[in-house]
């Protein structure tokens, strides 16, 4: 799919107040449904961006930082229901991150450098504490666990106040 680029105004000056020349655009399809839109400065996406599904929903929002996706970011689903969010750092996600279910249950999995990295706990409906575990070393799977005693058996460096 070709994308065009439509430079809708130069808001460096108004805006920014410092002179740079960042600006900010909207990304159409061929078919001229906007898909993207967002700022840009010397040709990389920097700020605030959304970016839309076929429909014209939004799919996934956050920030870039020198053309790479770095903070906070919220991806939807179909019915605007935030599938997963979580942090990048320079382009790699980064911190814990939450995926959410539509039948209510969530997953926190944790990141370094884009890798899985450290514990994936999984949660039923309206309960606040995980009926599951897994741990990860830079994306190698290391162990699952549907108890806290096998859990703290195994992995004594961990502190896990979530289970009883």
């Amino acid at each position: 799919m070709k994308l065009i680029l439509l430079l809708l105004f130069p808001l460096s000056i108004l805006l920014n107040g410092d002179g740079s020349d960042r600006t900010y655009e909207k990304v159409y399809n061929d078919q001229g449904n906007l898909v993207a839109e967002g700022w840009m400065k010397n040709n990389q996406k920097i700020d605030y961006w959304i970016i839309y599904d076929q429909q014209g929903n939004i799919a996934e929002k956050g920030r870039f930082k020198k053309g790479s996706k770095d903070g906070y970011w919220y991806y939807y689903n179909q019915d605007q229901f935030i599938s997963f969010q979580g942090r990048y750092t320079n382009g790699n996600r980064s911190g814990w991150w939450v995926f959410n279910h539509k039948n209510g249950g969530v997953i926190k999995l944790q990141y370094t450098k884009g890798e899985k990295n450290g514990l994936c706990l999984y949660f039923s409906q309206n309960e606040n504490r995980p009926y599951k575990a897994d741990r990860f070393r830079m994306g190698e799977h290391l162990g699952s666990w549907t108890s806290i005693s096998d859990f703290k058996e195994d992995n004594p460096d961990i502190q896990l106040g979530l289970w009883n």
